[in-house]
C-alpha cells in the first residue's frame, strides 16, 4: 500500500508546457504554474500526476475499453473511442485528460470537463473516465490524484468546485468520495443517451 508522505510541487514548465498546451490550452486554465506536477515520493516509488500528452492517447483508449467492459459489460467500438479521445486532445474546449505515473509508467487517468454554473458565476469541473489499472487500486492513488485536481482547481479563480458521478451500486467508490470530503446528498443524475 502506498502511504502519502509529502506533496512536492515541481516546476517542470520548460520541458512540458508545450505538451500541456496541446491538452487544454492556456486560454482557459494556466498550467504554466510552479505547481505544474505533483510528485510524491513514497516507498521509493516516484508518483507523478500531470496533464496528459498526445502520446498518452492510445493508453487512455485502452483504459476506457477496459473500464467500459469491467463496469458496464459494454464493448466499445475502438474506432469511435479513438475519435472521441483524440477529439479532447484536438479541442481544448472539450476538457483535458490527466494521468498518474508510477515510476514513469502511466497507470491511471481521468478526464476533466467544464460545466458553467450561473448560480456561482463560474466553472465546475467534472471528473469523467476515471480508471486505474487493477493492480494499483485500493492503494490511495485516486485520493492523491484527487488532491492534485483540487490543487489545480484552487489555482484557477473561476473554478467553483469539482463533481463526479458514480454508479449507485458502487458503494466502495462512494465511501472513498465521501472520505475525500465530497457530498453525494444533493443531486441524482438522470440521462438520455443515443
Amino acid at each position: 500500500m502506498f502511504h502519502e508522505t509529502s506533496l512536492i510541487f515541481c516546476d517542470y514548465s520548460k520541458p512540458h508546457i508545450s505538451d500541456i498546451n496541446n491538452g487544454w490550452g492556456r486560454e482557459f486554465y494556466d498550467f504554466n504554474l510552479p505547481k505544474l506536477l505533483i510528485e510524491l515520493k513514497t516507498m521509493n516509488l516516484k508518483i507523478i500526476f500531470r496533464a496528459s500528452k498526445n502520446s498518452d492517447s492510445e493508453l487512455i483508449q485502452s483504459f476506457q475499453l477496459a473500464m467500459a467492459l469491467e463496469t458496464e459489460q459494454l464493448k466499445l467500438d475502438p474506432l469511435v473511442l479513438e475519435k472521441g479521445v483524440n477529439a479532447v486532445f484536438a479541442n481544448p474546449h472539450l476538457g483535458t485528460y490527466h494521468v498518474c505515473e508510477v515510476d514513469s509508467q502511466v497507470i491511471g487517468s481521468l478526464l476533466l470537463t467544464n460545466e458553467w454554473s450561473d448560480w456561482r458565476n463560474g466553472t465546475v469541473w467534472w471528473i469523467h473516465s476515471l480508471y486505474f489499472q487493477p493492480e494499483y487500486r485500493g492503494q490511495g492513488l485516486f485520493s492523491q490524484m484527487y488532491q492534485y485536481v483540487q490543487q489545480l482547481a484552487q489555482n484557477q479563480k473561476d473554478v467553483r468546485g469539482i463533481r463526479l458521478y458514480v454508479d449507485h451500486s458502487n458503494v466502495h467508490a462512494q465511501a472513498v468520495y465521501t472520505k475525500l470530503g465530497m457530498n453525494g446528498d444533493h443531486y441524482r443524475l438522470f440521462e438520455w443517451m443515443r
